[in-house]
């Protein structure tokens, strides 16, 4: 079990924990005190948790939105999935945007995010002048709903043009 030491920023805060023995992610909480974390309609607000940490290493933590505030508010995080390193020792930060048009209110009570601990692995890159074939090719972004053998998905590429279009400046 990775070891996370933490450090209170402010008097206030609070020590993430998970909610039972079977659970992925542990919850994230503004610092207590606060009588709620209010994100305006439209708007997305800095949520300072009040502590940083050090994490063991080879290990990082990914930071994810709660289902229930997105599904209840259009509330998410912005970078989501946000990371925190092993090597940062600054103050866990939450970039929340409130995408409904009423304001949103998380009670002090609530978790306002979730984390879980990953192992970190470095991935070594290879320049090579082919990639090998694949079964998906250069299929993306839904190529592979329902898609039959040897049929190719042109609408989505279509649409990615339309959507982002390609400026090579190369």
């Amino acid at each position: 079990m990775p070891l996370v030491e933490f450090k209170k920023l402010v008097q206030n805060a609070r020590m993430p924990k998970y909610t039972n023995e079977h659970a992925m992610g542990f919850d994230l909480f503004a610092p207590e005190g606060i009588a709620a974390t209010i994100i305006p309609a439209g708007q997305m607000v800095s949520v300072k948790l009040g502590f940083a940490t050090a994490i063991e290493e080879g290990f990082g933590v990914d930071i994810r939105p709660r289902s229930g505030h997105a599904l209840k508010g259009e509330v998410t995080i912005m970078n989501a999935p946000g990371t925190v390193d092993e090597d940062y020792r600054g103050e866990w930060i939450l970039l929340m945007k409130n995408h409904s048009n009423k304001d949103y209110i998380i009670p002090n009570d609530k978790a306002v995010a979730q984390g879980v601990v990953k192992r970190r692995y470095t991935a070594h890159f290879n320049e090579v002048n082919e990639l090998p074939d694949s079964s998906r090719g250069k299929g993306g972004f839904g190529s592979t709903d329902n898609k039959t053998d040897n049929q190719t998905n042109h609408k989505n590429d279509s649409l990615m043009n339309k959507c982002f279009p390609i400026h090579n400046p190369f």
